[in-house]
């Protein structure tokens, strides 16, 4: 995915940033102007740097609606987003207090992290060491050197993941979801769905776009419901805390919401 952040005129409040995906798709996000380097950038400063797989740019690299996934994990009790995400963004914070404050303390900045993602309800995600903690900022400092130097109206380009990534392969691989059963699963259902017709009203209808649900009895009193996302939908699948799974077969899969034909494009 190509992050493209773009700076706009002197008297604008926030400058712009585009997603383009790889399967074509691409969404549109304001970055309002704070003093340092803008949120969204410092997302990728942590997550390239720290090489998170289901973080923010994770997710919607994957095909996650940005504005839907930071709703998500920027709510008090944001526990239905992908648990990296959560981590990623109490880093986020962490790190914007510290190019607010100046120089670089490490403390104060692993003390913020751990406070924030208590916070939300999440253990923080762990710092090998504090080395660790320094080459973020490292990275933080030089990418927010270049938006500085950057003119009006010219644009910055960034490819996430990076070369070496490990999340460059986590959006190509079908998500499931376990729903519990046939009775309960309705109410997520009809979340999953509007979650979907949202984001395709948002990117479009990817022909590879959909989500499948499977009823499983093995031998049980009531059938148990699994919802299955395609690829083209793993990042949204992730944010509402589907995992990675394989291709499922196609007998016994009915179309929830999407793309007919998906599952045939999906191959």
């Amino acid at each position: 995915m190509r992050l493209i952040a773009t700076k706009l005129g002197s008297g604008k409040r926030a400058d712009r940033l585009r997603f383009l995906r790889e399967d074509g798709t691409g969404s549109d996000v304001p970055m309002p102007r704070q003093g340092i380097l803008p949120h969204d950038l410092v997302h990728y400063a942590v997550e390239s740097t720290l090489g998170l797989t289901h973080g923010f740019l994770g997710l919607v690299a994957g095909g996650a609606d940005p504005a839907f996934v930071m709703e998500l994990a920027h709510r008090p009790d944001a526990r239905e987003v992908e648990r990296q995400a959560i981590q990623a963004e109490a880093i986020v914070e962490g790190l914007q207090s510290q190019l607010w404050s100046g120089p670089f303390d490490v403390e104060a900045f692993l003390y913020g992290v751990e406070t924030a993602s208590l916070a939300r309800g999440v253990d923080p995600q762990p710092f090998p060491d504090r080395a660790a903690a320094t080459r973020l900022w490292d990275a933080a400092l030089e990418l927010q050197r270049r938006w500085r130097e950057l003119p009006a109206h010219a644009s910055l380009e960034l490819e996430f993941p990076p070369i070496g990534h490990p999340s460059a392969t986590a959006s190509r691989c079908w998500h499931a979801l376990a729903l519990g059963d046939a009775l309960t699963a309705q109410v997520p259902l009809g979340q999953i769905e509007e979650a979907v017709a949202r984001h395709l009203a948002t990117v479009g209808h990817p022909p590879a776009a959909a989500v499948y649900t499977r009823q499983d009895s093995e031998g049980r009193l009531h059938c148990e419901v699994t919802a299955y996302f395609t690829p083209a939908l793993a990042g949204l699948g992730r944010a509402l805390g589907a995992r990675p799974t394989s291709r499922p077969p196609r007998a016994g899969l009915t179309l929830l919401v999407g793309v007919e034909g998906a599952f045939d494009a999906s191959a």
